[in-house]
């Protein structure tokens, strides 16, 4: 089951290789901090670059969320654990709907690396999705950035609605 554990935002990938080098792999199965891929202009042209889908947060699979929350205090930074149930004194983890949308949007075969998708957009300013990581995903949709370009989603996650920024690749069909 994944934890969420709020982290300093640009401090999420060495939290994360302190949490490998100092926490028990028994109770580390899995860290990560999804990153999404886009294009953006540069003076030169247009260039693929990356950036944190959630900054501040990473994710840990972890089957035992109350000794992982004491082992976080040897993290030298700040690291704090998400989900505290007032009524069970325990972790709450992500639905498994919750997991299942980290898990497609950021695949553990792509390095949890979000990458760009295909997208039509018809009049109306309506995005039809091709493929890439939206395919089949029941997500909301925000704002259209065509100048980026970037889909700005919000979906459920902790009780919370959160958002993210995807990159898109505009397809243009030829008549």
């Amino acid at each position: 089951m994944y934890y969420v554990v709020q982290v300093s935002t640009g401090q999420e990938a060495e939290t994360m290789e302190l949490i490998k080098k100092k926490i028990s792999p028994e109770l580390v199965l899995d860290v990560f901090s999804p990153t999404l891929k886009y294009r953006r202009k540069f003076k030169t042209g247009w260039r693929e670059v990356t950036k944190r889908c959630f900054p501040g947060y990473i994710f840990i699979e972890s089957p035992s969320p109350q000794a992982l929350f004491l082992e976080l205090y040897k993290i030298p930074m700040f690291t704090r654990l998400l989900g505290k149930d007032r009524s069970s004194d325990g972790f709450v983890p992500l639905t498994k709907e919750e997991s299942d949308l980290i898990d497609t949007l950021a695949d553990k075969n792509n390095d949890r690396t979000v990458d760009i998708s295909n997208v039509k957009i018809s009049e109306g300013q309506i995005v039809h999705v091709l493929d890439g990581s939206l395919t089949g995903r029941l997500v909301k949709l925000v704002k259209v950035n065509l100048h980026k370009p970037l889909v700005n989603v919000s979906f459920d996650m902790m009780g919370r609605e959160m958002t993210v920024d995807l990159g898109i690749n505009i397809v243009v069909e030829k008549e």
